[in-house]
Parts: structure tokens; sequence; C-alpha cells
């Protein structure tokens, strides 16, 4: 298994135990969810890009 490709800061946060927990702003409803679903969808892109290459 590979790391993910973290590509800013939400993602960092959203993944990483510390600091979901410590930030604020990741308690809310839904922020953690649209994040991991904006880094789900890229990886999806970038495999099919890896796959017709």
């Amino acid at each position: 298994m590979t790391k993910r490709a973290r590509v800013n800061g939400d993602e960092q946060d959203a993944y990483s135990r510390y600091w979901r927990r410590s930030l604020c702003c990741l308690s809310r409803a839904g922020i953690v969810k649209k994040t991991k679903r904006r880094t789900h969808k890229r990886e999806r892109r970038e495999g099919k890009a890896e796959a017709r290459a």
C-alpha cells in the first residue's frame, strides 16, 4: 500500500489523526467527507490516466 500524495493542508489535516481531533473546523459536519471525496476523485482520475498510458 502506498501513501497518498497530499496536495494541500486540508487533505493533510483530514487524514492525520492529531490534527483531525485538534482543529475545530474539521469537527463541523461534512468537512472531512468533502475533503476525502476530493482526494479520492483525484486518485481515480490519475489511475484512469495511468491505465490509458
